[in-house]
């Protein structure tokens, strides 16, 4: 708005360019130590992590509008063979069979459960096997059904010698992680 304000008011266009161009600066800065913050950083050294993460972008319908190398290479995927697909198929069971109603309540309600914050989560590898791993999910832009969600990712380091078998109250195995491979 004070760019606004230099260039039809006091007529000062390269003021306002000026101006502009520093608080873009700031603004990238600012949301570069947040996510590194919220991703659990807060060194140099970790911010550059956190602005090199695996990253999707989803409609109000879950389907992939974009993912990075990095996103791909995470789950083992192939560049294209994600686009146009639901972001479910990178969650075990139950999580993908309940993710679209999530989607549908945050559209309807407008209340947030995991917008802005850090979550650790359950990814499922493209070989069936899963991992953990911490996720921020925002929302970039649009309203309702036009509304365009962001969810940066990042590993989280597991013991190599430690199997983990995700199970039911009741015994019945879900799904395991990649020590069960070999």
């Amino acid at each position: 708005m004070y760019a606004d304000f230099l260039s039809e008011v006091k007529c000062d266009p390269w003021g306002a360019v000026s101006y502009l161009q520093k608080s873009e600066r700031l603004e990238e800065e600012q949301a570069a130590a947040e996510s590194s913050v919220l991703l659990g950083g807060g060194t140099g050294s970790d911010m550059l992590d956190a602005r090199n993460s695996p990253v999707c972008v989803i409609n109000a319908q879950g389907n992939f509008q974009m993912t990075n190398k990095l996103l791909q290479q995470l789950y083992g995927y192939k560049r294209g063979e994600l686009d146009g697909k639901n972001v479910s198929m990178l969650m075990p069971q139950p999580f993908s069979g309940r993710h679209n109603t999530y989607l549908r309540n945050y559209l309807t309600t407008g209340k947030a459960k995991i917008m802005g914050t850090v979550r650790e989560v359950l990814g499922l590898h493209r070989d069936r096997y899963v991992f953990p791993a911490r996720i921020l999910v925002t929302k970039l832009s649009g309203d309702g059904m036009d509304s365009v969600f962001m969810g940066v990712f990042k590993p989280v380091e597991v013991d190599p010698d430690l199997a983990r078998v995700y199970a039911t109250p009741g015994g019945v195995v879900l799904c395991a992680d990649a020590c069960f491979a070999d």
